[in-house]
């Protein structure tokens, strides 16, 4: 197995991910990459599965990106070219994102390089049906048995993942990005949103992301400042149609769909609600934190630790709409505790919770297994 390299000699380092969707995990997954070839000097290579945004972000920074398309690959193919990728990249770690990337990374590193996972959020597959039983049964073997470490985005979800996977071997690395790229894109020119008050949703429409919550703030909230507030929506899902009708007959509400300009609608928000039951630490939080966006969300996952337990946002607790709406109607108030919330979500996106940062402590991950690589994974330490 292999040993940690000399400094003349750059860890090599294999991701592997889903392409299918850009949403929160794509989008730390191209931080992290790119971080670690920028600042670290690693040898970052990605198997990404389907052609997409994220494929083709990793291509235009320079990393080599090997796509696998899973619509036309069976199972069997898949494993037999993420194993020869590996070998060919010659990588001494196999870095996996999501359930089907972690069981068939997972498995193509097996005999090659040690491996570990990060989760995102946490699992939203039920164990209720037999597909399901099956995907649990898979997930836990490959996370127990296969790979070296589970890595949580927030010590609130390893919390869930120590009781899911009964794994020994957990961290905690915080999700991070790049503020100044951020900045860069949010300068695409987009059209101009209505409102004279704009709150922004930026999430999949999916029962967990609670936007039917943010709906119904965002009408209390129009109520109680007496003012245009508007509801931009992005974002596409399952509950589309639901939350649609939801709105009808509301004003102020807009859904706009899925974008990949994220960030220059987001700079054009007087606030960004997030109303999700739970969490790892979304990607649109930090954003808005760098773009000088005032953050409500919900006091879950790794969004405390984000907003430093407040200082730098608002939180609320789910079962309290009108917790929120007190958040929001500050949060769009000028003033002096808007702007000093503001100042501190600016200055903590740049020192805690930067891209070079969670590149860091990744590294220091890769060094320990790659130093104690012969202990079996149950028995890593923590």
């Amino acid at each position: 197995m292999n040993s940690v390299v000399s400094p003349s000699s750059p860890l090599s380092v294999m991701h592997v991910v889903s392409g299918d969707l850009y949403a929160g995990a794509e989008r730390i997954v191209e931080e992290l990459a790119i971080a670690q070839h920028a600042h670290l000097k690693l040898r970052v290579g990605c198997i990404v599965l389907n052609e997409g945004q994220l494929a083709s972000n990793l291509v235009r920074a320079g990393l080599p990106t090997y796509v696998l398309d899973e619509r036309r690959l069976g199972v069997a193919a898949l494993l037999r070219r993420m194993r020869g990728l590996v070998r060919d990249h010659r990588a001494q770690i196999v870095h996996t994102h999501r359930f089907k990337e972690n069981v068939l990374g997972a498995l193509a590193a097996v005999g090659r390089a040690p491996s570990l996972r990060t989760v995102h959020g946490a699992p939203e597959f039920s164990r209720s049906s037999l597909r399901g039983w099956v995907i649990d049964a898979l997930d836990r073997f490959a996370a127990n048995r296969l790979q070296r470490r589970v890595v949580a985005v927030s010590d609130e979800l390893a919390g869930r993942l120590r009781h899911v996977y009964g794994v020994r071997s957990l961290s905690t690395v915080p999700n991070g990005i790049d503020p100044d790229r951020v900045i860069r894109a949010s300068t695409d020119t987009v059209p101009e949103l209505p409102g004279g008050i704009r709150i922004g949703v930026f999430a999949r429409l999916v029962p967990v992301k609670r936007v039917d919550l943010a709906i119904e703030v965002a009408r209390r909230a129009r109520e109680r400042l007496g003012a245009d507030v508007v509801l931009h929506v992005f974002g596409d899902g399952a509950l589309e149609a639901t939350l649609r009708e939801q709105a009808r007959g509301l004003q102020g509400v807009h859904f706009h769909g899925n974008t990949l300009q994220a960030p220059a609608y987001m700079r054009q928000m007087h606030a960004l609600l997030l109303t999700s039951s739970h969490e790892g630490l979304p990607v649109c939080v930090l954003e808005a934190m760098s773009l000088s966006v005032p953050v409500v969300a919900t006091r879950i996952g790794g969004i405390p630790h984000a907003l430093a337990e407040g200082e730098c946002g608002w939180l609320a607790d789910a079962s309290n709409p009108d917790a929120y709406v007190e958040a929001v109607v500050q949060a769009v108030t000028p003033g002096e505790l808007r702007a000093r919330k503001i100042s501190g979500a600016v200055a903590r996106v740049r020192q805690e919770l930067s891209a070079a940062r969670m590149a860091q402590a990744y590294l220091r991950i890769y060094e320990e297994l790659l130093a104690g690589s012969h202990r079996p994974a149950e028995a890593a330490s923590t």
